[in-house]
């Protein structure tokens, strides 16, 4: 079954157009990586699977095995944006867009999904709600005039409660910040987090709910004076529905 997702680089920035190994891996070995997929469809997946097929056939001393990565933050999920007509400055006939990341002690994750809301009468607010993100220490809200342009003063509120799930926007205006292009949550660039012990069983993600990024490492397996020749790379992540 397809399913609506994108395929995200280590960062969970630049999206993924192949899914070949050769083409990410670019020629070395050894070395985990860590990519991302994001539900970008208009409902949750159920019962959602990930694992790896090997293309190709040779000796068995080139496979890829892999991880969750348990560590990394999505960004924030179920981000909704609501029109009160009060309580607050924001004129009528006023769009904001509005996306959402998720902090911890290491970093930033990217945005979330964007959200958007529109006034039909003076002095209306904004009621932002989200779901509360597993280990999260807290959140930072990011405005725009402009969908998917959010510039260098952008940041509309920084909350230090990972269990805090809304904010009202009563029109205050945004400050110095800017939306990060990079998810830091698990670590710094390059790598941007530690790999953990990789297997080769199929991994159950369970319901990967819409918004929701889902993490995870893969690496190849290149034994000692061993060729390439008869040992492709070439391995395929596949999601499904099970």
């Amino acid at each position: 079954m397809a399913v609506a997702v994108k395929h995200l680089s280590a960062d969970g920035a630049a999206e993924i157009t192949s899914k070949s190994w050769s083409d990410i891996i670019a020629g070395t070995s050894n070395t985990p990586l860590k990519f991302f997929v994001w539900n970008v469809g208009d409902r949750d997946l159920t019962n959602f699977v990930f694992d790896v097929v090997q293309v190709g056939t040779g000796d068995g001393y080139n496979y890829v095995k892999w991880a969750a990565d348990t560590v990394t933050l999505s960004c924030p999920w179920g981000f909704t944006a609501t029109v009160v007509g009060s309580g607050g400055s924001i004129p009528s006939g006023t769009t904001y867009y509005y996306k959402i990341t998720g902090t911890n002690a290491a970093g930033e994750t990217t945005g979330s999904l964007e959200v958007s809301g529109t006034t039909t009468v003076a002095s209306s607010s904004i009621t932002l709600a989200w779901t509360a993100l597993p280990s999260a220490t807290g959140y930072k809200i990011y405005r725009s005039t402009t969908s998917q342009s959010y510039g260098a003063s952008s940041l509309l509120t920084t909350i230090g409660s990972g269990a805090t799930v809304s904010y009202l926007d009563t029109g205050t205006a945004t400050s110095a910040g800017t939306l990060p292009s990079a998810n830091t949550t698990g670590g710094a660039s390059p790598a941007y987090g530690t790999p953990p012990t990789l297997g080769t069983s199929a991994i159950t993600i369970g319901t990967l709910a819409k918004g929701r990024q889902w993490i995870y490492w893969v690496g190849l397996v290149v034994g000692a004076s061993v060729t390439e020749s008869g040992n492709p790379r070439y391995a395929q992540r596949r999601f499904r529905e099970a």
